[in-house]
This record gives structure tokens, sequence and C-alpha cells, in this order.
């Protein structure tokens, strides 16, 4: 009974993305301290991960740009950089990365299927391009993950994967910023009447 008892214990305290990751990086949970990357002129001699830029939003969330020293062939970007924002709490709550559009499409999605399983929604779209017929979007609809995958040109894609606590918080902040602007547009029509 024992046994039974704490198994029901981890598979309530634990969010079906536990265990969910992204080039090392945990979902859900702190981000390490990664050490700050390291150069020898425009060349990265860090190994693994390190960041190279941190940022602190206003409601105390951070966003951390992140370089690998072995990065998969289907990331953009110098030294296979993406992003990492945390929720308030300062847990992983979105990875984003950009990737080689449909010249890597087959290495992303095996990549994609593998961690999150088959996609629960795909969709072609008329391209803005004239290098590709169509765009493709893809998302990944969990009860505590989404993740959209989208190409739109021949050499660019992006993978974006967010908590949903992080979209939550992203909402939430967006709501107060559009109510302070309309209160500051109100004020500013009550100070122009009073002249």
């Amino acid at each position: 009974m024992k046994k039974l008892w704490i198994w029901l214990i981890t598979f309530v305290a634990y969010p079906s993305w536990a265990g969910m990751s992204m080039f090392g990086v945990d979902l859900g949970h702190p981000l390490p301290n990664f050490p700050a990357c390291k150069y020898s002129g425009s060349t990265l001699t860090s190994t693994g991960l390190c960041t190279f830029e941190k940022s602190k939003y206003a409601d105390g969330s951070f966003r951390y740009s992140v370089r690998m020293s072995n990065p998969p062939s289907y990331i953009v970007g110098e030294n296979g950089q993406f992003a990492v924002e945390t929720t308030k709490d300062g847990s992983v709550g979105m990875i984003i990365f950009h990737t080689l559009g449909k010249l890597k499409h087959k290495e992303v999605l095996a990549t994609l299927k593998e961690k999150f399983g088959q996609p629960t929604r795909s969709q072609q779209l008329p391209s803005y391009s004239d290098r590709m017929d169509s765009s493709l979007r893809m998302a990944w609809n969990m009860k505590d993950v989404v993740v959209d995958y989208g190409i739109v040109d021949v050499d660019v894609g992006s993978v974006r994967v967010d908590t949903a606590k992080y979209r939550k918080e992203a909402s939430e902040s967006e709501a107060q910023n559009q109510k302070d602007k309309a209160k500051k547009a109100a004020q500013a029509r009550a100070s122009e009447v009073k002249m």
C-alpha cells in the first residue's frame, strides 16, 4: 500500500511536461546557472550551454540568450543560439529557437515528434515567399505545454515551447499593460479637458 501511495503522490505532484526539455533545459524547473559565454576572438570557447545576455522584465521574470557548443544542424544563429524566458518564480516557461526552415524540416520534425509525440494540428498556409509554394504550421497542444513550429521560407522557421503557467502569466501581463495604457490615455484626456 505504501508503494501505491508514493506512486500516486509522484503522479499528482508533477505536471504532464515533467521531464520535458530542449537542449538540456528543463521546462518548469529553475534555469540552471549556466556560465557566461567565453570567446577567443569571435569563436565560442565555452563547452555545453552558456549565457551571453540576460534581461529582466518588470514583472520579475527573465529572458536569457543561450548558446551551445555543439548545436543541432537545424538551428540558425551563431553557436546554436536560443532564448529562454522564465516565469515570475524563476522556472523555465518558454524556449524559442530559429530553424533552417524547409531545408532542415525533417530533422526538426523528427526531434519534436520524439520529444512531444505526434502534432495535434498541422496546416499548410499560403507562402509569402517567392521561394516556396506554401508555409507550414504545426502545433502540439498538451495539458501543460504548447509547442508551435512554423516554416515561413526555405531557410526560415521557428520553434516555440511554452508551459501553461508561462502563457497564463504572459496573458495576464498583457491584460495589465492594456489596462495601464487605457488609464494613461484617460488621464491625458482628462488633463486636456481641464486646460
